[in-house]
């Protein structure tokens, strides 16, 4: 649920009390029972369903308008002749709503009968111990006392029954949480796969990786929140640069989070979580609920059942996000944050501005017979990237906009259809940075590597060739993504003989950037430019996924007086796009 529909329930909200109408469950099997449920300012009720026949037990909804009294114990009816048992005692208590109860909370179905069965017991019991003590002047304490027994031992098998239902409760959501991360642990026994394209990573390579950071994220788990740092994300409104920036901002964070032994904490609804639920990890449902402007209450029968639709949506979609959430926490070992006020728990919150996370560089010492540091660099941020790859988006559900995401695989599918999984082909990533800025920022990268200072930003016909020609991979179709800034790089490479046959552009409306992020990382040969981080980004995650065949760091051995004279080489290898000391802060 998001922070904003949190902080108007938590001042209109009006919890139920016992009343005296009768405490038996409904005769009907038809009635759904609606447990732990409150009354909310609009005169509609808010709990977890059960006894339904169109929705599965254990879903948290919020019914429309209810008409007539709203007790404990009763059979309330709704304008649109829905009608609901409500159960008396299941109630949660407000300041449980952000201790061991949440309200992301949703009870598995295979044991909401047994928890509704001991919440209906305990209700019968409590109220009619409340009944014998309710009235007069003395304490309930005293009261209590000159009960009689027979009364005190309804009370005292009341508060197991109450305990009993707590406990129950609190072990469906861990087993919850245990299914979601179990299914995902599972994942490892198979390799890497990304739109039917093996991936080349050794499988053996990927367990041992995955289980070692596996292990560090349960260490770091049983720290208490009074114990623990959070580096919060999300709280800035506005970002440090496009999506080549952003993926580098939110790497380095998970970086520097570990350097500093913090905790990633990231706002629910926030640049992070869009930016990835946009292309991977979305939200497992098709359901989308944009203020529901088809619910307007107008006291007709017609348009309360259409809010009642409505709500059941809005619900379904609470349910998927804190499935999301699970997986989301489990998966980079981080926490997401509902509210401000969650923050307190933590014994600090560190902030940073995007910029200084994207310029942030881990610290770490390379001499000629010691590089651990590095690697150990690149295998962290290689299993960040990874895990996110293993949850890539098949056009499936929505980001955390509610939007419905994209397809991962789309522009592959058009390019290449039932043969995208064998075939092999070049991708060409041709990035011109607005001109004078890109040269300026590639000419550092080339002083610093000893590249060629422009020959990425002019991917001429000869250079192009330098590297598909000793590959073998003149034959094959050459795929061109482009920011059209410089339209005559295309012209020069299709005029080509041996270049322009196999040049193929995607289709506009195939095209998207996920999908083009996707066909350039699952190539067979890729081209890019060091000086974009998109490109920087596609080249880490062709490390990450096992793939040594990247392009962007070259020069001649001799300069000659023609561009075509003189042997091209790489100046350094494919894990060159981490190197700090070439790459600065988009290492």
């Amino acid at each position: 649920m998001n922070s904003k529909h949190q902080r108007q329930n938590s001042t209109t909200k009006q919890y139920a009390q016992p009343s005296s109408h009768s405490l038996l469950l409904p005769s009907s099997n038809d009635i759904p029972i609606l447990t732990r449920w409150t009354l909310n300012s609009n005169n509609t009720i808010t709990g977890y369903i059960s006894n339904s026949s169109t929705i599965e037990d254990g879903n948290k909804i919020t019914t429309s308008v209810i008409t007539g009294s709203t007790d404990g114990g009763s059979i309330v009816e709704t304008k649109s002749n829905s009608k609901y048992y409500l159960s008396v005692s299941t109630v949660v208590p407000k300041r449980q709503e952000r201790g061991i109860i949440r309200s992301s909370y949703i009870p598995s179905s295979d044991n909401v009968s047994v928890a509704s069965s001991l919440s209906s017991a305990a209700s019968s019991v409590q109220s009619r111990a409340y009944q014998a003590i309710r009235g007069g002047s003395e304490s309930t304490a005293r009261k209590f006392f000159k009960l009689p027994p027979k009364i005190r031992k309804l009370i005292l098998f009341s508060l197991l029954i109450l305990i009993a239902t707590l406990v129950t409760q609190n072990l469906q959501r861990e087993m919850q949480s245990f299914n979601i991360i179990a299914a995902e642990l599972s994942s490892i026994d198979r390799p890497i796969s990304i739109c039917d394209r093996m991936a080349p990573i050794s499988h053996e390579d990927d367990i041992r990786i995955t289980q070692k950071y596996n292990s560090q994220c349960m260490m770091n788990k049983i720290s208490p929140p009074q114990n623990t740092t959070l580096l919060l994300l999300g709280s800035e409104k506005s970002t440090w640069g496009r999506t080549g920036n952003n993926l580098i901002e939110f790497l380095h964070a998970m970086q520097y989070a570990k350097d500093n032994n913090m905790i990633v904490g990231i706002m629910q609804v926030s640049w992070p979580t869009y930016m990835i639920t946009q292309m991977w990890m979305s939200i497992q449902t098709n359901v989308r609920n944009r203020g529901t402007p088809e619910c307007v209450d107008d006291g007709t029968i017609q348009s309360a059942r259409a809010c009642d639709r409505a709500l059941v949506r809005s619900n379904q979609r609470v349910q998927a996000i804190d499935e999301w959430k699970i997986l989301f926490e489990s998966s980079f070992c981080i926490k997401i944050i509902n509210e401000e006020d969650d923050l307190s728990q933590y014994k600090q919150v560190v902030t940073l501005t995007t910029k200084d996370l994207f310029e942030y560089q881990h610290e770490y010492i390379t001499t000629a017979t010691d590089n651990s540091g590095f690697r150990e660099y690149v295998e962290y941020q290689s299993h960040i990237i990874r895990t996110l790859f293993k949850h890539y988006n098949n056009g499936v559900g929505i980001n955390m906009h509610n939007e419905p995401v994209g397809d991962m695989c789309s522009v592959l599918n058009a390019m290449f259809g039932k043969d995208k999984d064998t075939i092999m082909y070049s991708v060409i990533h041709s990035r011109s940075l607005e001109g004078l800025p890109g040269q300026r920022m590639l000419a550092k990268i080339a002083e610093r590597s000893g590249c060629d200072p422009m020959a990425a930003l002019d991917m001429n016909p000869h250079y192009v060739k330098s590297v598909l020609k000793p590959a073998g991979m003149l034959g094959y179709p050459i795929i061109f993504i482009t920011d059209n800034q410089r339209p005559e790089i295309l012209q020069k490479l299709l005029e080509d003989v041996q270049l322009g046959p196999h040049i193929r552009l995607i289709p506009e409306e195939a095209s998207w950037l996920g999908g083009d992020i996707t066909i350039a990382i699952m190539s067979t040969v890729f081209i890019g430019n060091p000086a974009s981080t998109l490109s920087g980004f596609i080249a880490k995650s062709r490390v990450a996924l096992g793939y040594k065949t990247n392009y962007l760091f070259r020069r001649k051995v001799d300069e000659g007086t023609q561009w075509y004279e003189g042997k091209w080489f790489n100046v350094c290898d494919h894990e060159c796009i981490f190197n700090k000391n070439v790459m600065r802060s988009m290492a």
